[in-house]
């Protein structure tokens, strides 16, 4: 029988051997190493939320502005949007809906960052006009 750690009952063996000791430990290294790297992971993803949230605004300032300026007129604005440290490129799509209204598809994207996409309806013309 290997040696025991620990006092041995007067009837039997109450300790552990180095063995059960060495997997006890072995196992609960393998199960923090999957945590950590759990936390990490998370970490990574909530340290882009920000940019995401970023281009999420942008694509929706975009959308406020077509809005107001209506869609043949919010042609013109510029297709580069400094918003912080970051120039998020600014693509509009649109689609011809029904009723009078465009729908138009914002995709807001920049190097290294997560983008957004925005979909909104908007009329041909300024809102002051209607």
């Amino acid at each position: 029988m290997p040696p025991r750690i620990g006092r041995s009952a007067p009837g039997g063996d109450s300790g552990l051997s180095l063995l059960e000791l060495m997997i006890a430990v072995l196992i609960l290294s393998i199960a923090i190493i999957a945590a950590l790297r759990s936390v990490e992971q998370s970490g990574r993803v909530i340290g882009q939320e920000a940019a995401r949230l970023a281009a999420h605004s942008v694509a929706l300032n975009r959308a406020g502005e077509l809005r107001l300026l209506g869609a043949e007129q919010g042609r013109g604005l510029p297709d580069r949007v400094r918003q912080g440290q970051t120039e998020w490129q600014v693509e509009v799509a649109e689609n011809a809906a029904r009723i009078g209204l465009v729908e138009v598809v914002i995709t807001v994207s920049a190097p290294g960052n997560p983008g957004a996409r925005v979909v909104s309806y908007v009329a041909q013309g300024p809102s002051w006009e209607r």
